[in-house]
């Protein structure tokens, strides 16, 4: 119910994006030091608030799509997991981020929907959300064409497993 006010335009950034912030996370960068990481349209930035005046770079590009980065997140493993946006006809992407010793390593998950045979064509369709709990992560997807169906997968660090499926396609 406050009202904020900012304290210094020292600490404004202005990252040009064609839908906005589509996720925020905080996470320690390659200096040690706490990041704020920024999933746009447009790809991932890493925003450096140590400095007086903040500084932002892109640190992943990603062809540009409304979905990148929704709601991404820390999870367990101690990585920034991320998704790529996708149409209802392309099985989902995604994406982790590790930082130690100084360097930045970012990889598709193990066993990601896009690696090997893929999924059903009933199962297509981008993450909508990323959680993490009880070592595992569970995201959201699909659902958004008449012949998708939304559902619940898990990750138990091998690979992505159905949890639940809706009955009713497009829901």
């Amino acid at each position: 119910g406050d009202t904020w006010v900012d304290e210094s335009a020292s600490t404004d950034i202005d990252i040009s994006s064609g839908n906005g912030p589509q996720g925020i996370a905080v996470m320690t960068g390659i200096d040690n030091e706490d990041k704020l990481y920024v999933g746009t349209r447009e790809g991932l930035y890493e925003v450096d608030t140590a400095p007086s005046t903040w500084t932002f770079r892109l640190i992943f590009p990603m062809s540009d799509h409304n979905d990148n980065c929704r709601r991404m997140g820390v999870m367990h493993d101690g990585a920034l997991w991320f998704a790529q946006g996708v149409d209802d006809d392309t099985p989902p992407i995604v994406y982790r981020m590790f930082v130690s010793n100084g360097a930045r390593t970012i990889e598709r998950v193990p066993n990601d929907f896009s690696l090997g045979d893929g999924v059903t064509s009933d199962a297509l369709g981008p993450i909508r959300r990323m959680i993490s709990a009880d070592g595992m992560v569970y995201a959201s997807a699909g659902g958004g064409a008449a012949s998708r169906n939304a559902r619940i997968w898990c990750h138990n660090g091998k690979g992505w497993h159905s949890v639940r499926r809706h009955g009713t396609a497009d829901q």
